[in-house]
């Protein structure tokens, strides 16, 4: 009998498994986005639409849940750094906190690269081209309506923000998702359900952030739905694919030192996937703005954003391809 490619590899499954559930929601919901995303905003919840919106970014005097975040990644950060910069060697007396950190470092730059990658880069790039009009000004009158998979009356000149298709602050919060995955790879197989508890946890808190969200006709509810999967999705992709942090873990554990790896291997990634973007923008740009604004001049975008994005996904391809793991060891 051939090895069946999912069976064998779980994290194959899980993966498929969120995609398939983003889109059976996102198809059943998509009819009900004006009308949902309409009731409520009518009906909402006063304080907790406030406690959710709030952002010492946004200069509220007090935090709000998605500053709940960034104290855990300021920490990562700072833990980050010196793993990289700390010669690590198991013989000398004391080495717990070097041991530490070289072993927990391929979380740390999976903490990192993901909430840079998904809660920004993705983000921000897709509410770019897709350029959604927000509830408010659709149930105000001032724009249409779009739906999720159209492009909307924003264009660039209106600004990097102004955009609703996804939900940055959606987002924000599924960087509780990242958290989740750190733990599982923490804890051992007898304690695993507190991980899988706290992935549960992180999802709730993502979509009661997308309420919120909604609440206060900032998204819609195909802006939350679609921010939520397709992030998460990416958060299994790096942790699996992408950094190979099982793998990296098992070779801690068998050899009693970090994998090979350039140092600062993932935020070199993240210089690499920021320059990847404005190639992807110049590419979706160029063919919205012959397509919708009637600009043929900037059909031009499409080509050179073409070539910058190959480029860009080549040497991404090449870096990540630099160490290969010894052995396939997904954590289950």
């Amino acid at each position: 009998m051939h090895p069946s490619p999912l069976k064998d590899h779980p994290e194959r499954l899980f993966l498929l498994a969120v995609l398939c559930a983003g889109i059976v929601v996102l198809a059943v919901l998509t009819p009900h986005d004006y009308q949902w995303t309409l009731s409520l905003s009518t009906h909402k919840i006063n304080g907790f639409a406030e406690f959710m919106n709030r952002s010492v970014f946004d200069r509220a005097r007090l935090p709000g849940a998605g500053d709940l975040v960034y104290p855990p990644l300021v920490i990562a950060l700072l833990l980050y750094i010196p793993s990289w910069l700390w010669k690590y060697n198991h013989r000398l007396p004391n080495a717990w906190f070097p041991t530490f950190l070289a072993s927990f470092r391929p979380l740390l730059g999976f903490t990192l690269m993901s909430a840079f990658s998904c809660a920004l880069l993705f983000t921000h790039t897709v509410k770019q081209v897709v350029g959604r009009a927000r509830p408010n000004s659709v149930f105000e009158g001032k724009m249409p309506f779009s739906e999720w998979y159209q492009t909307g009356p924003h264009f660039f000149t209106h600004g990097s923000y102004t955009g609703s298709f996804p939900s940055g602050h959606t987002a924000t919060a599924s960087i509780a998702i990242i958290f989740a995955y750190v733990l599982l790879a923490s804890l051992e197989e007898k304690k695993r359900w507190i991980g899988w508890s706290g992935l549960a946890l992180s999802v709730l808190f993502t979509v009661a952030m997308g309420i919120a969200r909604m609440m206060s006709a900032s998204h819609w509810l195909s802006d939350v739905i679609f921010t939520l999967f397709s992030e998460w999705a990416l958060i299994h992709s790096i942790y699996f694919w992408v950094l190979k942090i099982p793998e990296q873990r098992e070779y801690f554990r068998q050899h009693g030192r970090p994998q090979p790896r350039p140092p600062f291997f993932e935020l070199r990634l993240c210089l690499l996937l920021l320059l990847l973007c404005p190639g992807l923008w110049a590419f979706f740009t160029g063919l919205r703005s012959y397509c919708f604004e009637g600009w043929s001049w900037l059909l031009a975008l499409t080509p050179a954003g073409l070539a910058w994005a190959l480029f860009l996904l080549r040497l991404i391809r090449t870096a990540v391809s630099f160490s290969t793991p010894p052995q396939d060891c997904a954590l289950r």
